[in-house]
């Protein structure tokens, strides 16, 4: 899986699209904590979380304390955001509204009880908290 990940980072589509055909355990976790699909949300890269939902990669498979794609993806997308100095509550939702559309689960908890929800309150983000609220069922 690390072959995998290292990939993923490096932006090397041929290289994944060899380890995928190879047959490799996707949802596998990294001695960083991570599966394939959490590497490519923290790389805020929609085409590889395409690449790898496509090859099987759960969307609920969780990493290290946890921590599941959906909870990866809104602290990327705010914690990014407020990183690279953007607008505050200008945090891109797309691959958040990617996973929710491939059956990410809005509820599930991290290990210490974190729901995508809570993470966006707990950075006082309103519009992914507005958005998660607008796409729980």
């Amino acid at each position: 899986m690390q072959e995998l990940n290292r990939a993923i980072f490096e932006e090397n589509l041929s290289e994944i699209n060899r380890i995928l055909n190879a047959g490799v355990d996707i949802d596998a976790v990294d001695s960083t904590g991570k599966t394939a699909l959490m590497q490519a949300v923290e790389q805020e890269n929609i085409r590889f979380v395409e690449l790898l939902i496509h090859h099987g990669a759960s969307v609920n498979c969780p990493g290290n304390d946890g921590w599941a794609p959906i909870h990866l993806a809104v602290d990327v997308s705010i914690d990014g955001t407020v990183q690279s100095n953007g607008v505050p509550h200008s945090a891109p939702t797309s691959i958040i509204g990617y996973l929710i559309g491939k059956g990410a689960d809005l509820h599930q908890e991290t290990d210490s009880g974190e729901t995508a929800y809570t993470i966006a309150r707990k950075y006082e983000n309103k519009k992914i908290t507005e958005y998660l609220n607008s796409a729980k069922p």
